[in-house]
């Protein structure tokens, strides 16, 4: 392990249980970024973060941690090969957070919820016996969301 790499160098070893399953893991959704990028609504939601977070936080995030987990998240090899190090059978993916866009409007939420829901079923049809996915929803609009739920149990 190293700053750089917080994970095991070798395999951890097994715990006697069933199954070990990660709850938390997060997916990217290029085509939800792609609905983001350029909106003034999210330089002002990166800004509030930045001066919420901190300086030296932010720099630490952007020169380590995101690169690092930003390659992880973008492999499906080295996703299944992390998985594998910390001896975990099943992890449920989501897409990132930084996909929720509280501020978008209903179209644009609806459009970002589609893309990032698509992305993390496109990951998790990859390997369906590592992975499972949780979907996000346009809480924001409560009507929306739950049209966006309905049509999840579907």
């Amino acid at each position: 392990m190293s700053v750089l790499n917080p994970l095991p160098d070798t395999a951890l070893p097994r715990i006697d249980v069933p199954r070990v399953i990660d709850m938390h893991g997060h997916c990217g959704a290029p085509e939800a970024e792609t609905l983001l990028a350029g909106r003034p609504e999210r330089q002002a939601e990166m800004e509030a973060q930045a001066k919420g977070t901190g300086a030296a936080s932010m720099a630490h995030n952007l020169a380590v941690m995101l690169p690092a987990a930003g390659a992880r998240m973008a492999s499906l090899d080295k996703r299944l090969a992390d998985l594998d190090l910390m001896g975990v059978d099943l992890q449920v993916v989501s897409p990132s957070p930084h996909l929720y866009a509280y501020w978008a409007d209903p179209t644009l939420a609806a459009d970002l919820v589609e893309a990032a829901n698509t992305a993390a079923a496109g990951l998790v049809a990859r390997a369906p016996d590592r992975l499972a996915g949780m979907g996000i929803v346009a809480m924001q609009h409560p009507d929306l969301a739950a049209d966006q739920i309905r049509q999840a149990r579907a």
